[in-house]
């Protein structure tokens, strides 16, 4: 997570210091917002099989360079943060707790239908990297298999084989495609809200800070 939060702080260091050569061909922002899996995850998820669930904001900072008015290429960086509490399918079943990690690294081009200093409506393609980390923890799958078995076969066998904590890393590539616009209230602050198809999100909205 530390690193995850230094990554942030020096790419958003890094656009800083380039905005200031140009503020009209160079836009660094950070985003802040709700996705549409983290809203249905925050308010729907929850049942008779999940005790607890929750999905953080997803931070996004981009960099965006205006090769004219109406076109713009850049890169970005986002995270997102899934915690899920399982009950137990059955009394012969494990509770579970999964803490899921996501990142994406991507580059993206812009083509603006409008592009004024307080509005702006773009069509864009975004290619990258995404990346799946965390942990599952099995919270009473130990306990239930000590009590059935013989307790030569638990102390010797299943404390060795038996997970209670398997860590994960997946990455692959994501494309994505997305229609979205900001409204700025001020200067630096404004709304966001982008709908996609592909990853990382299908649909953004939230608040929108640019320097």
């Amino acid at each position: 997570m530390k690193k995850i939060i230094l990554l942030f702080i020096l790419i958003f260091s890094i656009v800083k210091i380039n905005a200031q050569t140009n503020d009209l061909k160079h836009r660094p922002a950070i985003n802040i917002g709700s996705s549409f899996i983290g809203l249905n995850t925050n308010m729907w998820v929850q049942g008779s099989l999940v005790n607890d669930a929750f999905a953080s904001p997803v931070p996004v900072i981009s960099y965006t360079y205006m090769l004219e008015d109406k076109i713009g290429f850049g890169g970005s960086v986002s995270y997102q943060f899934f915690n899920f509490d399982l009950l137990p399918l059955n009394s012969h079943s494990s509770a579970l707790k999964m803490n899921i990690n996501r990142l994406n690294a991507s580059i993206f081009g812009n083509f603006y239908f409008a592009n004024q200093q307080n509005f702006d409506i773009y069509l864009g393609g975004r290619f990258g990297r995404t990346f799946w980390f965390g942990n599952v923890t099995f919270d009473e799958l130990y306990n239930y298999l000590s009590h059935i078995l013989p307790s030569f076969v638990s102390d010797n066998i299943v404390n060795e084989i038996v997970p209670s904590d398997i860590k994960f890393f997946k990455s692959f590539f994501s494309y994505q495609v997305y229609l979205g616009g900001d409204i700025f209230f001020t200067d630096n602050i404004g709304l966001k809200i982008e709908t996609a198809v592909g990853s990382p999100y299908w649909a953004l909205a939230g608040l929108s800070f640019k320097f």
